[in-house]
């Protein structure tokens, strides 16, 4: 993610200003420095991660993180076509070993229940046993990101994994902070689709969004 901030590819993070301090601030403890973004479905979490591999790079951030690199790891595609809890500890331990090789990686995974959700399997258990191990040992750091309902199910009832990290809470955007990012969004269609949005349809995607949508939350749903 680092590497997409520096190519201007990543989206700019509005509002959420709080909680990416409260983030930074996690990540440069020398102890339990893990963050677990917790929020509803389409609050910006993963936006908030972008806005950190932003700092990063802008060198605006703690100096303890200006070496750091933000790198995305999706474990439902590190368990695709594993047919053997064996196989797929051999392919966890061979990225955990390349990033603690590394020695400034700061893992980002979202949906991070997946770890030590799925009724106790054995590709659960394997992949929590592997993480829980060097998480505790502080070779590498790890952002997650989850839902409230995937958060009470399934992280905070794990207390072994629950502890390993300190919750950041994060908000629903508010009306004007969806203004704003309609605004960029319509700046993409425009120059991408040849689309124009108006002032008055972007706000009324807000409020018939707010009326209409009720799984999840703005932006996100307003984007829609």
């Amino acid at each position: 993610l680092t590497r997409e901030a520096q190519l201007g590819r990543l989206p700019p993070l509005i509002g959420k200003k709080e909680a990416l301090s409260e983030a930074v601030r996690v990540l440069e403890r020398r102890s339990k420095n893990h963050v677990l973004l917790v929020g509803a479905p389409g609050c910006g979490k993963t936006t908030l991660v972008y806005g950190i591999a932003v700092e990063i790079v802008k060198g605006t951030s703690s100096p303890g993180l200006s070496d750091k690199r933000l790198v995305m790891l999706d474990l439902s595609k590190l368990q695709a076509g594993a047919k053997t809890a064996g196989e797929l500890q051999e392919r966890i331990h061979d990225v955990l070993d390349d990033i603690e090789h590394s020695g400034n990686v700061i893992l980002f995974i979202d949906e991070i229940h997946n770890a030590v959700a799925g009724g106790g399997g054995s590709e659960t258990s394997v992949i929590f046993g592997a993480f829980v191990q060097r998480m505790e040992a502080g070779k590498f750091q790890v952002i997650g990101a989850t839902s409230w309902d995937s958060y009470r199910k399934y992280v905070e009832p794990n207390t072994a994994f629950a502890r390993l990290f300190e919750r950041v809470e994060i908000a629903e955007a508010t009306s004007d902070e969806t203004l704003k990012v309609l605004e960029y969004v319509s700046g993409q269609l425009e120059s991408s689709e040849k689309v124009i949005v108006t002032l008055p349809a972007a706000r009324a995607a807000i409020d018939l969004s707010r009326r209409y949508i009720y799984d999840r939350v703005l932006p996100d749903k307003a984007v829609d």
